[in-house]
């Protein structure tokens, strides 16, 4: 094996370790989110005000970690998913024509970023696991991962533009139903993300990136 891709290999294993423990937190902070825009939904805070005062600070902080902690996981998972795609392009691997960089890079693009990520995620996941030949072959729990990520990503900008806007109570009702269906679609996105990215971390360093020589 290629010293270099050795070395790759090596870093994607402690990025692998790191997003794991930061996806984790992350899923704490949804349930804990998801509580309270269950509680706020139930207007909870109407019926006790003294204990509403007390429970918004603590919502408030919850947020600004959450928002802290999902930020730095969203950074790391990028490193995770440069450094997955250049081993794979170190491995010289047929047919595989995605740089590390574009590989993050097109989650930032408009239009493009509900579809080219999953195509590019698709081929990390078929040439790590020795799918050479068939490198856009589906998988249901890429499929599922990605289905997740559009829908809490759709709900999360559709709810936050509601609160924005909001002039009646109908609205805010509408924006918190949303904030729930984003955090519940988390609840399940991080596990299925967890799960995604150990396997394609494993698949790697089990050195299924050698094309076999002709």
């Amino acid at each position: 094996m290629d010293s270099g891709l050795s070395e790759g290999l090596e870093i994607l294993e402690k990025r692998q370790s790191l997003l794991d423990k930061m996806l984790k937190v992350s899923l704490f902070f949804v349930v804990v989110q998801l509580i309270f825009e269950i509680a706020e939904l139930a207007e909870y805070y109407d019926t006790e005000a003294e204990i509403a005062t007390a429970m918004d600070w603590i919502y408030i902080g919850s947020s600004l970690g959450y928002a802290v902690v999902i930020f730095s996981t969203m950074v790391v998972f990028g490193m995770w998913i440069h450094r997955a795609t250049k081993n794979i392009v170190q491995a010289d691997v047929p047919g595989f024509n995605h740089s590390p960089g574009w590989a993050v890079g097109w989650y930032f693009v408009p239009i493009a970023n509900l579809f080219k990520p999953f195509q590019i995620m698709r081929q990390i996941w078929n040439v790590s696991h020795g799918h050479w030949v068939e490198l856009d072959r589906g998988n249901n729990l890429l499929t599922l991962w990605w289905t997740l990520w559009i829908i809490t990503n759709i709900a999360t900008n559709v709810s936050f533009r509601l609160y924005m806007r909001a002039k009646t109570a109908d609205d805010l009702f509408s924006a918190q139903i949303l904030a729930i269906v984003s955090s519940a679609g988390d609840l399940v996105l991080y596990p299925v993300a967890i799960l995604m990215v150990a396997a394609i971390t494993k698949a790697q360093l089990s050195s299924k990136l050698i094309v076999p020589q002709a």
